[in-house]
């Protein structure tokens, strides 16, 4: 609780929660993470996925090394010939993929500008698609086996319209593929099913009043089914948001403007998720479902799902905004909703909540530039190294230190003094730990 007054707080509330995960009925002591990938050239700055229909399921890393980016094939568990285990894990060596000169992760694409990209997936009667971009490279186009280059003249795929390179933001919306274009008030459609093809400008110019350009696009589901209710959410990096019903938006009577609002300037490119039929918006009020945020004041902060952790949230989007890395994740089998903090380039922070009970903490020592849901399986990137997440008891060999000051009482009437003889605490572990008080 950063929110009441010391006094104030309830019995079940604590000043500091560090390192503990919020379970309904006790604290959980964080898991830890292990090593999954390393060798990579530069520092990891985003994740491309890919899940096949066959249920066949692929990571790449995004690395910039000194201004040089690549992006590495990180499916396959893999380590350094520097590991004691001889660089692979048991069972999973595949010849036709990794290196086996080198015994390292392989290198798919290289001599790209930028390693931040932002990617969606388009599934077709010709197959499954994982559409890529960035704003400052061509798009690229992963098919399960090989990556294609996109430009206007490219081949097997091409694009016509819109330099694709200017693309900074992909999202599939009733089976048709929009993207946002680098610095304006435009988006960009292709037909529907396609990944290739003509794009149609859409400019949303007009209906913003604040400036700025589009930070994000986002499909919002009111009753989390598939219908005529996926509304189509444009954000601003001035806080604008408009919405939009519809599936044709070349036709006036199948796409039409339902409002358009003003809230808190999104925080970061990755400031939404998906979270049942909703969609939350991480902003300077915090972390906001518009479900509810849109049908209430600007100033009403209590809306935030964040409202308990609101001044920690306040001063880490003052401070630390213009920072790369923030990120909105969800890790479902854990019940777990986070943020990531990226206080410097090195260090980083998460503050947690369990969907269940709505409770928050923070995670410390996890310092993530990027993450990636995949399988089941939460994976982030950490400089040239990917790590398994909630995995193991310690972090990749090192200590977890948890840090625990659970609210003040009065015992009662606060006029009355009080001596305090005896208190209990019980934990439980199924390995050695140590404790202090």
């Amino acid at each position: 609780n950063a929110v009441n007054q010391l006094a104030a707080m309830s019995p079940n509330e604590a000043v500091i929660i560090d390192n503990w995960f919020c379970l309904p009925t006790e604290l959980q002591s964080r898991k830890g993470y292990t090593l999954w990938a390393d060798s990579i050239a530069g520092s990891i700055e985003s994740f491309i996925s890919y899940a096949g229909q066959d249920g066949d399921i692929a990571i790449f890393a995004a690395a910039n090394d000194n201004g040089v980016c690549s992006i590495w094939d990180v499916s396959i568990r893999a380590f350094s010939a520097a590991t004691s285990n001889g660089g692979f894990e048991t069972g999973v060596w595949d010849t036709s993929v990794w290196d086996a000169a080198s015994w390292s992760v392989p290198r798919v694409l290289t001599g790209l500008n930028s390693a931040r990209w932002h990617s969606g997936q388009v599934a077709t009667s010709g197959g499954t698609f994982t559409l890529a971009v960035n704003g400052d490279d061509p798009m690229l186009i992963y098919n399960g086996a090989t990556w294609y280059e996109v430009t206007d003249t490219s081949s097997p795929y091409a694009i016509t319209g819109v330099a694709t390179s200017a693309l900074t933001d992909v999202l599939v919306h009733h089976r048709r593929a929009w993207f946002t274009q680098k610095n304006s008030m435009s988006c960009w459609y292709l037909a529907p099913n396609a990944i290739a093809g003509a794009a149609t400008e859409y400019d949303f110019a007009p209906l913003f009043i604040y400036g700025g350009s589009i930070a994000k696009i986002e499909t919002w589901t009111l009753d989390a089914g598939n219908g005529m209710d996926d509304y189509f959410v444009v954000i601003t990096t001035a806080g604008e948001i408009a919405v939009f019903s519809g599936t044709d938006p070349s036709s006036v009577s199948t796409w039409s403007l339902n409002g358009v609002y003003y809230g808190g300037s999104p925080v970061g490119r990755n400031c939404t998720i998906k979270f049942g039929g909703d969609v939350l918006l991480l902003n300077k009020d915090g972390l906001v479902p518009l479900s509810q945020w849109l049908m209430s004041s600007r100033v009403n902060v209590k809306t935030s799902i964040t409202n308990k952790i609101q001044q920690r949230i306040t001063d880490a989007t003052t401070a630390y905004a213009g920072n790369y890395g923030w990120q909105v994740v969800l890790n479902p089998p854990n019940n777990m909703l986070f943020i990531n903090v990226p206080i410097s380039d090195t260090e980083f922070q998460q503050y947690v909540m369990n969907t269940i009970s709505g409770a928050w903490s923070r995670f410390t020592g996890v310092n993530a530039t990027c993450w990636v849901f995949i399988g089941d399986e939460l994976y982030f990137g950490q400089g040239g190294k990917v790590y398994r997440f909630w995995d193991g008891q310690n972090d990749n060999g090192a200590v977890i230190n948890t840090d625990l000051l659970p609210a003040f009482s009065s015992f009662g009437r606060q006029s009355q003094i009080k001596r305090w003889t005896m208190a209990k605490v019980s934990m439980g572990n199924d390995s050695a730990f140590a404790f202090s008080g």
